[in-house]
């Protein structure tokens, strides 16, 4: 005979639905934290942006922006644009016998310098006359948007009277992104109204996306030669150089060498052409 208190045979029974009670407790809470912390916590779209993002200066890396998206489209492509500022001059004539014997042909933007029959062997012999300044004169040419297109229609006039041809292709003295400017436009932010105002006027800007160093440190063929190959990109490369220096069209021979034993293809720009533009600093 069992003598135990009946009252001591229901205590693990109350135990056990005490403790379920206290599991039902804990879980509807943990459950209801969780759908409030879900709820509370910002989507995708609200997040704020990290503030360690990096800032490139626009002054010290010109941002450049592709415009001729058919000519991308076809894939595989090397180009390079030679393109030769600030003539003609006396290196001229000399450059083009390099240019028609390896049947390469490149762009001038031109000035009033030079004789109108090396302008004249430029349009015969298939290259690009364009636009450079009648004067290159920035003190004058960047002091008002009326005397930029005073300069510009004379240089237009200049091609037209040897070409027949109204030349559009321009390029600015100092590209785009020149901050010289900001000396001679009394604050008006010439280079923003200009890139604007050449656009509206039926012409088409062009800077560059390599350098070859003629106008600054370079001073060899050897140093342009090393400027430009080292810095060929996979697809477009607009390179300035200049015909008024003789080192600098030295090196061309050269350059076109490696460029056709690398896989590389000389063009001369036109409307649909990469502009490699800048972003403006003024």
């Amino acid at each position: 005979m069992d003598n135990a208190n009946p009252r001591s045979r229901k205590l693990p029974h109350r135990l056990i639905v005490f403790f379920l009670a206290l599991v039902g407790i804990f879980f509807i809470t943990f459950l209801g934290i969780s759908l409030f912390t879900k709820s509370s916590s910002p989507t995708d779209d609200e997040k704020p942006v990290s503030s360690n993002l990096e800032i490139i200066s626009v002054e010290e890396t010109p941002i450049t922006e592709i415009t001729n998206t058919a000519e991308i489209e076809e894939t595989g492509q090397k180009v390079i644009y030679l393109t030769f500022d600030d003539g003609p001059g006396p290196h001229t004539a000399k450059l083009l016998d390099i240019l028609k014997k390896y049947d390469v042909k490149v762009t001038f933007f031109v000035t009033r310098a030079g004789d109108d029959e090396l302008i004249a062997r430029e349009h015969t012999e298939g290259h690009t006359v364009a636009l450079h300044s009648f004067t290159h004169n920035y003190a004058y040419i960047y002091s008002s948007v009326d005397n930029f297109f005073t300069d510009l229609y004379e240089i237009q006039a200049r091609v037209k009277n040897i070409t027949g041809e109204t030349a559009t292709l321009i390029r600015f003295p100092g590209g785009s992104s020149n901050l010289i400017s900001a000396n001679y436009d009394g604050g008006i932010g010439i280079m923003s109204r200009l890139v604007n105002e050449v656009t509206n006027r039926g012409f088409t800007y062009f800077d560059w996306n390599i350098s070859s160093g003629d106008a600054g440190g370079a001073t060899s063929p050897g140093e342009v030669y090393e400027n430009v190959i080292n810095s060929l990109k996979p697809d477009f490369s607009v390179v300035l150089q200049h015909d008024i220096k003789e080192f600098s069209v030295d090196a061309v021979e050269d350059i076109i060498k490696y460029g056709k034993a690398n896989g590389y293809t000389f063009k001369k720009l036109d409307q649909s052409s990469f502009t490699a533009h800048h972003g403006v600093n003024n």
